[in-house]
């Protein structure tokens, strides 16, 4: 016999615990994470950082506020970690687009290379894995994107959260 309700149960296991976070701190968190990215995305802008072709603020940096702003001293948010993890792995994406011209196959080397460099280079931080991804489905081959807006922006952006 089938007994649906018993699936239905043990999907209440997956469910998260309720969060320790009180109002006050999530509003900062949520405050503080979307000041940072406004000003890290407007001074890109207003300064033409953000040529090459690119935005003045890149994706991956609302993964990073996530971290500096909600987790500030987890090893994931430490400034090395985001401005390291973010540029280096943009770059290791341009350096696969070079060899590999297919986007998948180029893609998925570019996050494997990016993670094998930040955990060697100890600045592991999950939105790099992003970055990578995003300079290779954009096809953006130009170090210099990685540099100008992903090392500016990760640079504003930790100055916004640690400074």
């Amino acid at each position: 016999m089938i007994e649906p309700w018993k699936d239905l149960l043990q999907l209440r296991a997956w469910w998260p615990a309720a969060p320790t976070i009180n109002r006050r701190e999530a509003t900062r968190v949520a405050l503080g994470a979307a000041l940072g990215l406004f000003i890290a995305g407007g001074l890109s802008m207003l300064s033409g950082l953000g040529g090459l072709g690119t935005p003045g603020l890149v994706a991956p940096l609302g993964a990073s506020a996530v971290l500096v702003f909600g987790v500030p001293s987890s090893p994931l948010a430490q400034p090395w970690s985001v401005v390291g993890g973010n540029t280096i792995s943009s770059l290791a994406a341009v350096a696969v687009m070079h060899l590999v011209p297919q986007m998948l196959p180029a893609a998925a080397l570019a996050a494997g290379l990016a993670i094998a460099l930040m955990i060697a280079l100890r600045c592991l931080h999950p939105p790099g894995g992003a970055s990578a991804l995003l300079m290779t489905v954009n096809g953006n081959a130009d170090p210099r994107a990685a540099l100008v807006p992903v090392l500016i922006n990760a640079l504003l952006l930790t100055a916004m959260a640690y400074g």
